[in-house]
């Protein structure tokens, strides 16, 4: 999606022939704030799906153990 923004300012830059002027958004300002978000909460997960599978084997471990 940023990149489809990207090209889309860049081509109107093209097209308005202004090549020393730099064009900004603030969408993708606010994306970029937003994609950091998205990793962090990403990172939580699979630590917690990690811990999550650690758990589960020990438990399946132990219940092996209990039944031999």
């Amino acid at each position: 999606m940023r990149k489809k923004i990207t090209v889309f300012l860049s081509d109107l830059e093209e097209f308005l022939g202004y090549y020393p002027v730099q064009i900004t958004s603030a969408i993708l300002d606010k994306y970029q704030t937003l994609e950091i978000g998205i990793l962090i909460v990403n990172l939580i997960f699979n630590l917690i799906k990690s811990l999550l599978i650690v758990i589960s084997v020990l438990i399946v471990f132990s219940l092996l153990l209990i039944s031999v």
